[in-house]
């Protein structure tokens, strides 16, 4: 039945059974974004030997689905903000690529061949200080318009990382959290800390909500 009502005795139970029907989205676009700092190589070379069975599977759902690739590391400057004070990413060590903070590597495609060159082609950077510039890599999730979302297609990011984002503010919101846990301001796209385009954290989740983009964080301590 649609609906039931029922009185019971305490302690007394009930089995009811449903045939539920669950709607299945006709296109879902994926968007792989990895941390490409030096902490995070271990965990990136399974996920690139991994990354065609996971297509195939995602393939496999009878969903029209595409995929795209994007990647950061951190800001490659010295940074002093909000009782935190650091380099955030290499600007010119012999010994690493540059890191940057946000590239969209491969816009949104049917090409899963070119998904995968592009993700086994990704150089690691170095990443100096601990947290990294998710903030502004979610961000672009929903900002870059060349990312090449389909219209009504679920958006999806899956992301690949291994540590805290850069912010003034990271545990707002937390229930229970006291004082504030800071790990340095993330500067936005100018890179200039104290200008109007700093990213806040949890505004950038709640940004990737309005513009309904579902997170898929994949963490490891590799």
């Amino acid at each position: 039945p649609s609906s039931l009502e029922l009185t019971l005795s305490p302690g007394a139970s009930t089995v009811e059974l449903k045939d539920v029907n669950i709607t299945v989205p006709l296109m879902a676009d994926v968007l792989f974004s990895f941390d490409v700092s030096d902490s995070n190589s271990g965990f990136l070379s399974y996920v690139k030997a991994d990354m065609p069975g996971i297509i195939a599977s995602l393939q496999n759902t009878g969903v029209d689905t595409n995929y795209g690739v994007s990647s950061g590391s951190d800001y490659p400057a010295f940074y002093n903000t909000c009782d935190y004070a650091d380099q955030y990413g290499n600007a010119d060590s012999p010994f690493y690529a540059i890191d940057y903070p946000y590239l969209l590597d491969q816009p949104i495609t049917a090409d899963t061949a070119s998904v995968i060159s592009v993700i086994n082609g990704l150089a690691y950077g170095y990443g100096w200080d601990n947290p990294e510039d998710y903030a502004r890599v979610f961000y672009e999730s929903y900002a870059d318009p060349a990312t090449g979302w389909r219209q009504g297609a679920k958006k999806v990011m899956v992301h690949f990382g291994d540590e805290l984002p850069h912010d003034c503010d990271l545990n707002a919101g937390i229930p229970g959290a006291t004082g504030t846990f800071s790990t340095g301001c993330d500067p936005g796209r100018d890179g200039v800390a104290g200008t109007p385009d700093d990213l806040d954290f949890q505004n950038v989740l709640d940004g990737m909500a309005t513009n309904h983009v579902i997170l898929i964080e994949c963490t490891t301590d590799i």
